[in-house]
């Protein structure tokens, strides 16, 4: 999936780490240690971080690896989703120095009905009212089972949201390519949560209940 350019929260990946890959060195140096080729050390760190991120939907790429001579490590510059990041693994390729990563596999966590909370994102409104994004097709069955749920829904708050409907023809185009690979149903829920695909898979009654609660979070907000 296609995750970009939200605002990316900062955190470190210490407790991430811990597990086979980590290796505490002992008195001996980084630099003492068995080397490796970058190449290999880098496939080591980019299947690591896969493993561990892709319940997040996500997927780590390499774009290039170097030596710093001065820490005595590999600098690997990663791309996860749309994000750059920095990061170094030891020249054994036993330990991986994320420092602190910028990546929003970790900022978002998910929730109930398979939606994304986006934890640093900040609730757009208009008019002081969280906006509610439909983006469909008529010709998309998922769509058409999901359209007079997320309606429903949003009808329940009144004048408390904006409903923003994007079923017959995508007017918020920004605003879809932000959240969507090019394919419907997506809801976006204020910018704060966000789902791509319908929730055929909870039912009619569990999907209506979880959009409910979503949107009476961003009202009380």
């Amino acid at each position: 999936m296609k995750l970009i350019h939200y605002k990316i929260l900062t955190i470190a990946l210490t407790v991430f780490l811990v597990g086979s890959v980590v290796y505490l060195i002992q008195g001996v140096g980084l630099k003492a240690i068995r080397k490796i080729s970058a190449e290999e050390a880098a496939d080591k760190a980019i299947s690591y971080i896969n493993e561990n991120i892709k319940a997040r939907q996500l997927t780590a790429t390499l774009i290039r690896v170097s030596e710093d001579k001065e820490k005595g490590l590999y600098k690997l510059n990663l791309k996860i989703g749309e994000q750059e990041l920095e990061s170094f693994i030891s020249f054994d390729g036993k330990t991986l120095f994320p420092n602190a990563i910028n990546l929003e596999a970790v900022a978002a966590a998910e929730v109930e009905g398979g939606f994304i909370k986006l934890a640093d994102q900040e609730i757009c409104r208009e008019n002081g009212k969280p906006i509610i994004y439909y983006f469909g097709s008529p010709s998309c069955p998922h769509c058409v089972w999901e359209y007079p749920i997320i309606k429903e829904a949003v009808a329940k708050f009144g004048d408390k949201v904006s409903f923003h409907d994007n079923m017959n023809e995508i007017t918020d185009k920004e605003v879809f390519a932000k959240y969507s690979n090019g394919n419907v149903p997506v809801i976006v829920l204020g910018c704060r949560y966000y789902r791509a695909g319908s929730g055929e898979g909870i039912g009619e009654e569990k999907e209506t209940e979880v959009l409910a609660n979503l949107i009476q979070l961003l009202i009380n907000e």
